[in-house]
């Protein structure tokens, strides 16, 4: 099975959840009138891509080799995650929806009662900000069982067919099987990238090495040409007028929300290219060894650094609305908060892991 951790995917992994910070705090960056860093940050946004690609990777690695010797126990693992996962939602939804509910009424709940919201949201039927990040990997576990079983009888094309085929049909009705709220990230066409990563944790495992090094280039180089042709078909229409045209007589757009074929296209080479670049300046030691380390202990404890940035990230929304404040300093405040906090309790936790290790050694 490989080691039980990669550096390199803890990097990644690390410097997923910071672009996912820096996202949902970029409206804090426009600090000079006329200009808006948070729209290039949101042009370059990863994040979900990268969870969703990083889950399947484990799990196509890890969970497929369990899935050959025992898939009685894969079953039971993967259920213990999403077991794992519910609890931690409505843990949150107890303590941060609850309160903001009670505190700020209309304001969270849009139209609902307070008790219809809160039985939505415990029936996934809410898509509050950040609070609906966790449910989408429910469904995507569940179909994990079924495309661990076709990897373990050596069906990777169907999976791949399979996974093709449903984003297509999400193409036509993204919403197909929609329950309540519109999902922000729908999973019949965000399930691309995650069963992608679970192909590629399957293929080439998590222990990259020199020899990948080298594998990688001829892709770095196909996903800089996508990723090149997609931003001037997207941005272009501004200044070449035969793609304003094209776009306008086809109705052609590159779309996030929900996903379409050319936001797959874009977004994809996005992440392709955030990749190998990680990788690069992980194998090259390109960024320093301090930083470096702090994006890994960030990816090693990514879900609680995802917790920890939702109690912040809501405090934040909570002091806005309930206050309406002339400036934003306090919030500032809390975004330098939210980083210092999250680098000290993960630094307590590795230290009492490494207790632990050491006892248990003697």
């Amino acid at each position: 099975m490989g080691n039980s951790r990669s550096g390199f995917i803890d990097f990644f992994r690390g410097i997923v959840i910071f672009d996912m910070i820096l996202v949902h705090y970029s409206k804090y960056v426009n600090v000079m009138p006329g200009f808006q860093p948070s729209k290039l940050i949101s042009y370059t946004d990863f994040a979900i891509e990268g969870f969703l690609f990083l889950s399947g990777l484990m799990l196509g690695h890890f969970y497929l080799d369990i899935f050959k010797t025992d898939p009685l126990k894969g079953c039971r693992k993967i259920v213990s995650r999403i077991l794992e996962i519910i609890r931690i939602h409505y843990i949150m939804l107890l303590t941060i929806s609850l309160p903001l509910v009670w505190l700020l009424g209309s304001k969270v709940t849009e139209g609902d009662t307070n008790l219809a919201y809160m039985v939505k949201s415990f029936l996934f039927m809410e898509q509050t900000g950040l609070l609906h990040i966790l449910p989408t990997f429910i469904p995507l576990f569940i179909l994990a069982v079924p495309a661990l079983y076709l990897l373990r009888n050596g069906h990777r094309l169907w999976l791949l067919g399979f996974s093709i085929i449903v984003f297509i049909v999400g193409n036509t009705n993204p919403y197909l099987f929609n329950i309540g709220e519109r999902t922000i990230f729908p999973v019949i066409v965000w399930q691309i990238f995650f069963f992608l990563g679970v192909l590629t944790g399957d293929r080439t495992g998590i222990d990259f090495d020199s020899k990948q090094l080298k594998r990688m280039i001829p892709w770095f180089v196909l996903s800089l040409i996508v990723f090149l042709s997609m931003t001037v078909f997207g941005f272009g229409h501004n200044y070449i007028e035969w793609i304003a045209q094209l776009k306008s007589d086809f109705g052609l757009q590159i779309n996030k929300f929900p996903l379409n074929y050319l936001g797959f296209f874009y977004r994809g080479s996005l992440l392709a290219l955030a990749f190998f670049l990680a990788f690069f300046s992980w194998k090259m030691q390109w960024i320093p060894a301090f930083l470096s380390q702090i994006v890994s202990l960030f990816g090693r404890n990514s879900l609680s650094v995802f917790v920890i940035h939702v109690y912040f990230a809501k405090l934040i929304f909570f002091y806005e609305n309930y206050f309406t404040p002339e400036t934003l300093y306090f919030s500032y405040l809390l975004v330098f908060l939210n980083i210092f906090v999250t680098i000290f309790y993960l630094k307590r936790i590795e230290k009492q892991r490494a207790f632990s290790k050491t006892n248990q050694s003697a």
